[in-house]
């Protein structure tokens, strides 16, 4: 049985380098999605639900799928039985990577630093921002987005099973082990925060932050532990 493997992109890991890193071991029509399929789905990961019934027909011949989807998805793609599945996950350090997406919010989704400072201000998130994002994505099962300690559990248990683990603040080791699988990489820099956003945290926002991703914070001890391990 031939391996595929399935990169679990969290927003705002660096997963948009890694993504085309690993697109380019691969031919176009061994990914899914692929160029065609994104650019009808206006450049952004097609949905949950379509992406498994593409696979679904399809599968024998993809040996890359990539995008915000849950790691729950894992199981429903090796049910399918057309390859065996390996997963790569890489994690950040949750408040930058909390900073990180209110950037890009504010750049790309016309957020203001107004709306934003105040919202910390008052003890919520940034607009449009996800708390505990990472939780969510390896605990959480599609469909489900209330994020507790049941989540994170489940995300802990989770990430032991992933094949190919990582950090963006480490990721050579990742890299290394890619490369030993059969799949070297080269990392370059996509989706860097552009120049002229200016968002300097007070100590108070920067608690808020810390609030609302104390799961990220947890999980992501975790994945050092693990790594630690290794």
């Amino acid at each position: 049985m031939q391996t595929t493997f399935i990169f679990c992109h969290i927003p705002k890991t660096a997963g948009t380098s890694l993504r085309s890193a690993l697109e380019a071991n691969f031919k176009p029509h061994e990914i899914l999605p692929d160029k065609a399929l994104m650019y009808r789905n206006g450049g952004k990961y097609p949905l949950t639900e379509p992406m498994l019934e593409i696979y679904k027909y399809q599968g024998e011949n993809v040996r890359l799928i990539v995008g915000h989807y849950n790691f729950a998805v894992k199981k429903s793609l090796a049910d399918m039985k057309h390859a065996d599945m390996k997963c790569i996950v890489v994690l950040r350090e949750p408040i930058a990577r909390a900073i990180s997406h209110i950037h890009h919010v504010m750049h790309k989704d016309g957020v203001s630093k107004s709306d934003v400072l105040a919202a910390l201000d008052a003890g919520r998130m940034a607009p449009r921002v996800r708390p505990n994002v990472m939780t969510w994505v390896m605990g959480n099962k599609f469909g489900d987005n209330a994020v507790n300690q049941k989540s994170l559990d489940n995300a802990i248990k989770n990430l032991r099973s992933v094949d190919f683990l990582g950090t963006v603040e480490n990721i050579q080791p990742l890299v290394e082990k890619l490369a030993n699988f059969g799949l070297p990489i080269e990392l370059g820099v996509h989706n860097k925060t552009p120049k002229g956003i200016d968002l300097e945290l007070t100590d108070r926002q920067m608690d808020t932050l810390r609030i609302h991703h104390r799961f990220d914070i947890d999980l992501y001890a975790e994945a050092r532990a693990i790594l630690d391990e290794v």
